[in-house]
């Protein structure tokens, strides 16, 4: 598959739940962790923002590659 780009987060994340990921909304703080089995460490980011960020549009790159 080539490689992803979208700045919809909806999108993002129903990409990153169908590769096996996990998005963990975090309570009252507005934030989400995105976890995956395939990398040691989560990705906060924050819900409130209405874009996509930058590291998780390379995680989901390098999940697609493999």
């Amino acid at each position: 598959m080539s490689r992803m780009h979208t700045t919809n987060p909806r999108k993002m994340r129903r990409l990153w739940e169908e590769n096996g990921g996990l998005v963990l909304d975090v309570r009252r703080t507005g934030e989400q962790r995105w976890v995956h089995p395939a990398f040691p460490d989560t990705i906060r980011v924050n819900s409130r923002r209405h874009d996509v960020q930058a590291v998780l549009l390379c995680r989901l790159n390098h999940l697609l590659q493999n």
